[in-house]
């Protein structure tokens, strides 16, 4: 069955696991704030604070660089992308 978007205003529900009930209020605010702080720290240039935040299993899959396993290799080219948004290039 097809699903569509939220509506205006309205948050899509978090299922964690296909099928399973959504999350509780509480499991959503902590996955915000975490998310925030991942966001703050990658866009804040805070390495030390987004290498606290990964684990060494991290997968990420950007939409253009796609799939970027483990902690190293996710938190190593940030300090250059840190260094082109100073600069002015990126």
């Amino acid at each position: 069955a097809a699903t569509s978007a939220p509506a205006a205003g309205r948050e899509a529900a978090i299922r964690l696991t296909p099928g399973a009930p959504p999350a509780s209020p509480a499991l959503v605010a902590e996955l915000e704030t975490l998310d925030r702080r991942l966001f703050d720290a990658v866009f804040g240039c805070d390495i030390p604070a987004l290498a606290a935040l990964v684990a060494e299993d991290v997968e990420f899959l950007h939409d253009k660089g796609g799939l970027t396993a483990g902690a190293r290799e996710f938190v190593a080219p940030i300090p250059e992308g840190c260094a082109r948004q100073a600069s002015g290039e990126n």
